[in-house]
């Protein structure tokens, strides 16, 4: 291969080729792929931003639901108990001692305070209010009520004295 140089005239002949050494011409495209340009990044970053400011507080959420749902493992040996209680009693128990569970502090974890038995068979759980977070001492109780009938219990959430938020509140307690 062999290189011509152009002539002085500026015009080109048919019969030699102009002149390329090798990097002496950049095209725009060979340019503009050495890196991301400033706005391009700043871009980037606002989207980030933006992601994270949905999603942080939706999993705040979330950990505090997870955290209230202890509550609801929590209160099925109280459930269990009053079921039992009921279905060979044909009354609701009104006191832990008549349901045949331990005392009310003996259910404590590190996220439930209390599990209790009240009038009527209602199964109470109380929330350790430091270790849940998000929820204050007016806002740190949910209830079990029973229904029972035909030698069955059901049971619904959410009684009148259940005081944690509802967006808390699992899946089941809505």
């Amino acid at each position: 291969m062999s290189l011509y140089v152009a002539s002085t005239s500026g015009h080109r002949s048919a019969d030699r080729p102009a002149c390329r050494l090798p990097g002496a011409l950049l095209t725009s495209t060979a340019r503009r792929s050495a890196g991301f340009t400033l706005i391009e990044l700043m871009i980037v970053v606002a989207i980030i931003g933006i992601l994270a400011a949905v999603a942080v507080p939706a999993y705040q959420e979330y950990v505090v639901r997870s955290k209230v749902s202890e509550g609801v493992v929590a209160a099925s040996l109280g459930r269990v108990a009053v079921s039992e209680a009921f279905i060979a009693n044909g009354v609701f128990p009104s006191s832990n001692a008549e349901a045949g569970i331990a005392p009310i502090s003996a259910y404590g974890t590190k996220y439930v305070d209390a599990v209790k038995v009240l009038a009527d068979g209602v199964v109470s759980v109380d929330l350790n209010v430091s270790a849940v977070g998000a929820i204050t001492t007016s806002t740190n109780v949910i209830q079990f009520v029973p229904e029972g009938g035909n030698g069955r219990v059901d049971w619904r959430c959410n009684g009148v004295g259940t005081t944690v938020q509802p967006r808390y509140r699992p899946q089941i307690c809505r």
